[in-house]
């Protein structure tokens, strides 16, 4: 019937990349007069109130704020079901908490030095998924690292955003799952797929950043 060329799923990756480095790091702390010995004091109160902000947003707009005991739950079905049963057509839908492997720092003694170090290590944290619906994109997420240095990741379906393109148009189609099994006119909705190409992402990313992570600005400088 015809090939389209488009978007499925997208994911950016947002990072504090000074914080990545151990001697920035280290720096940080000392302007932030933070003592290695109490970095996890330092570090627990920044997560906290990262948590605390989430848990008051989602309680502002009346939207659940869900622990996940194990990270093999399909985080984007279950927003999918609380949209679908609670009608959300834009907006937040809910916040989901899981914790899930991550980088991040841990104080390590240096037996030649006898000094606490800073490590950058796997390990793992609580984060966060604030999954909204967008009236232009659709349902999306963005996934915040709650511990040092807080990644963040914001994902998003090309395929829920062409679909509501075509929506504006009444450019007919039929979508079974994430697949699009018949469109009425290829032509048109490989132009709307390509317009995709013209987004503003950071534009897109730091209206998700400042609407579900204010304290960025606060965990970047000391």
């Amino acid at each position: 019937m015809g090939i389209l060329h488009s978007f499925d799923r997208i994911r950016f990756q947002g990072s504090l990349r000074y914080l990545y480095c151990a001697d920035i790091f280290e720096e940080y702390l000392s302007k932030a007069k933070v003592l290695f010995k109490d970095f996890k004091q330092f570090a627990t109160g920044l997560t906290a109130e990262i948590g605390q902000n989430a848990e008051r947003l989602a309680q502002s707009l009346g939207r659940p704020f869900t622990y996940f005991g194990s990270s093999r739950i399909s985080k984007e079905e279950e927003a999918q079901k609380i949209a679908q049963r609670d009608g959300v057509k834009e907006g937040l839908v809910a916040v989901l908490r899981c914790v899930e492997p991550c980088r991040t720092y841990k104080m390590r003694g240096n037996y030649q030095t006898k000094m606490l170090e800073p490590h950058l290590e796997w390990g793992k944290c609580l984060h966060l998924y604030f999954y909204v619906q967008h009236s232009r994109y659709g349902l999306l997420h963005l996934r915040l690292q709650s511990w040092f240095p807080f990644l963040i990741h914001i994902s998003l379906n090309g395929h829920e955003w062409l679909s509501r393109q075509m929506d504006d148009p009444g450019l007919r189609y039929r979508k079974a799952d994430n697949k699009f099994t018949w469109i009425e006119d290829f032509e048109a909705a490989q132009s709307l797929a390509d317009a995709q190409l013209r987004t503003d992402w950071v534009a897109l990313c730091e209206e998700l950043r400042r609407s579900y992570h204010p304290l960025q600005r606060k965990s970047a400088s000391p």
